[in-house]
């Protein structure tokens, strides 16, 4: 799971905008070619050649996206300073593998949420923990961690963290009850006043 990498942000960002701008070229292109060549009918003799268009853009496109992600993982990873080359290990293979991997453990928390919404026990609670825990290492990837959250959606993700707030944060059954809150806080300003 996951590889060493490092990457020469400068030259990676360039050879990004080459690949745009070689992806716009034979975008450009290709509708003058297929006209070209509805045009010609049978008499075309490159009848490759909208098809190789097609695998080059592809190809100019997997990369591209593929050295974008490689960049944003590595910069969460890795502090960047000076120009030189930026190495870590990342910890997926592929954006598509983080994605899915987002996807697996946001189901995962799903169903162990869940089950403790509906047993509201401590053994419950500590799959809630569980599950979460197990995304920790994988966080740093912009792609898993966007795929988590995504997966989860706002009510889950909000539901996750009121049941930690009730569970591990500060919550209005633990401390000083509410009602007193305010008196006692005008009986220590005037016992300072003195």
């Amino acid at each position: 799971m996951g590889e060493f990498v490092g990457i020469d942000p400068r030259g990676a960002d360039q050879l990004i905008r080459q690949m745009e701008t070689g992806k716009d070229i034979l975008g450009r292109t290709r509708h003058a070619l297929e006209a070209a060549i509805a045009e010609a009918g049978p008499s075309w003799t490159g009848t490759q050649g909208v098809s190789a268009m097609h695998r080059s853009w592809a190809f100019f496109d997997d990369t591209q996206r593929d050295l974008k992600w490689r960049m944003d993982a590595l910069k969460q990873l890795v502090a960047m300073a000076g120009d030189g080359l930026l190495t870590g290990a990342l910890v997926f293979n592929s954006e598509a593998e983080a994605t899915r991997q987002g996807k697996t453990d946001a189901a995962s928390i799903t169903g162990a949420l869940k089950q403790h919404e509906i047993e509201n026990s401590p053994e419950s609670w500590r799959k809630v923990t569980d599950a979460t825990a197990a995304t920790k290492q994988k966080l740093s990837d912009p792609a898993y961690a966007a795929a988590l959250l995504s997966a989860l959606g706002p009510d889950k993700f909000r539901a996750l963290f009121m049941h930690w707030m009730k569970n591990k944060g500060p919550a209005m059954d633990k401390g000083v009850p509410p009602n007193l809150g305010p008196k006692r806080s005008r009986l220590t300003r005037h016992a300072w006043a003195r």
